[in-house]
């Protein structure tokens, strides 16, 4: 842990002097609204408001946050970020996504996200380590998690890791990406689940997903398109075994 805790306030200390010297670059300010109109539970649409706004600077040292507000609730932190540069990778903490595998519907697999966390990325392998208690105990290190991808052309592969300290358990996961299409895999809890996908530069999607219990359990589809600066996108998901078909339509504005 001390040796942990040097490693992270040496990376600190050297992103300040470099933003220091890098300050005549100027922070990039973005924001977004978007609307999700969808049918609830009493079989009635509804929609659900989000306003994001953030700040961000890349340079050698680099660094970000966002707020968020939905159906016009307080502002509140979401995401953010400070890290730099060392040698060909980055060192980077703060509360900032995840190294993990993704899908497009992602039902089925298991998904390791992160609260706050170490990330060191060197292209194409990445290492992540999570805070349990990131307030009150940074000696408790939750989870462990590791990514290597492999490009080979228009392909890829990518193998991924996660160790949970706590339960002292192991996710394994992959992803495998042939030009338009795609599967993604995972093995948690003693069960295998998957999903295959696929996208369009034509903004279409599309996926179907499982487990080893149950083959197909989810098949969707989705369309984006942007017009006149305004990203317009339907999404359609249904459930096989319940027979239940879920729509919904997204509006989003980002400045």
């Amino acid at each position: 842990m001390r040796k942990l805790m040097i490693l992270i306030a040496a990376g600190c200390m050297f992103g300040n002097y470099a933003l220091a010297e890098s300050s005549s670059i100027s922070p990039k300010l973005t924001g977004d609204i978007e609307v999700i109109m969808k049918e609830n539970s009493s079989d009635k649409w509804g929609a659900t408001t989000t306003l994001g706004f953030g700040i961000e600077m890349s340079s050698t040292a680099f660094g970000g946050f966002n707020l968020e507000s939905k159906d016009g609730s307080s502002f509140s932190l979401d995401e953010w970020n400070m890290g730099t540069a060392l040698g060909v990778g980055t060192i980077s903490l703060g509360k900032q996504g995840d190294i993990w595998i993704g899908a497009e519907g992602e039902h089925t697999i298991a998904n390791m996200g992160m609260d706050e966390s170490v990330i060191v990325d060197m292209g194409n392998a990445k290492v992540a380590m999570e805070f349990g208690d990131f307030t009150n105990d940074l000696s408790d290190i939750e989870a462990i998690a590791g990514s290597y991808t492999v490009p080979v052309n228009t392909a890829s592969a990518t193998v991924a890791v996660d160790y949970d300290m706590d339960t002292e358990k192991t996710v394994v996961g992959g992803r495998v990406d042939l030009g338009l299409a795609g599967i993604a895999g995972t093995y948690a809890d003693e069960k295998f689940a998957f999903e295959i996908d696929g996208s369009h530069v034509s903004g279409i999607s599309a996926y179907a997903n499982g487990d080893q219990d149950d083959a197909v359990q989810n098949i969707g589809a989705g369309y984006e398109t942007v017009l006149a600066g305004l990203t317009v996108g339907g999404d359609l998901n249904y459930h096989l075994d319940s027979k239940e078909t879920t729509p919904s339509v997204t509006l989003k504005l980002s400045f």
